[in-house]
């Protein structure tokens, strides 16, 4: 950016201030146009909606093999663990608590355990979905408007390390 905008201040900085008890707080905000493989929660994180922290959250178990899943998925609240065992309980420390902010029209992670004791997944269940297979194809779709299912899965395999079913 312009080192004098940045300088006076008219380029808003990332994060937004917040004035608890004197201190001023600031909240990491998500940048939804960062490269896919570098997304990662952060406690006090803020979303534009519950649909950009999930796309995020693939993103993030994608990229590091995390069999993530939603213990809690509603309008309001969104509590995501990691790895089950055979009881269907959480295996994995991993847990990430999510709700909508009071006063603005945002979703903030309240709460966050960030420590895995899982090996890497090869199977990431609910977590990819066709809604997420789709936007991260976009660009090759806009390209190649004749794009097959096969063509699709396997770029898919490639760039994501992901095995899809055609069906």
């Amino acid at each position: 950016g312009d080192p004098f905008l940045s300088q006076k201040n008219l380029i808003p900085q990332r994060g937004i201030e917040e004035e608890a008890g004197g201190k001023v707080k600031k909240h990491p905000i998500h940048d939804p146009n960062q490269k896919w493989d570098t997304m990662m929660p952060e406690l006090g994180m803020k979303f534009s909606d519950r649909d950009e922290l999930k796309h995020m959250l693939t993103n993030y178990a994608v990229s590091k093999g995390y069999s993530l899943w939603y213990e809690k998925n509603e309008a309001n609240a969104l509590l995501v663990r990691c790895s089950k065992n055979e009881k269907g309980k959480p295996s994995c420390p991993f847990r990430l608590w999510a709700s909508p902010m009071n006063k603005e029209n945002s979703f903030q992670i309240k709460s966050l355990i960030d420590k895995h004791n899982c090996a890497r997944q090869q199977k990431l269940g609910c977590l990819v979905t066709y809604k997420w297979i789709g936007k991260m194809l976009i660009p090759d779709i806009l390209e190649r408007p004749k794009f097959s299912y096969r063509k699709m899965a396997e770029v898919v395999r490639k760039d994501y390390g992901l095995k899809v079913s055609l069906g």
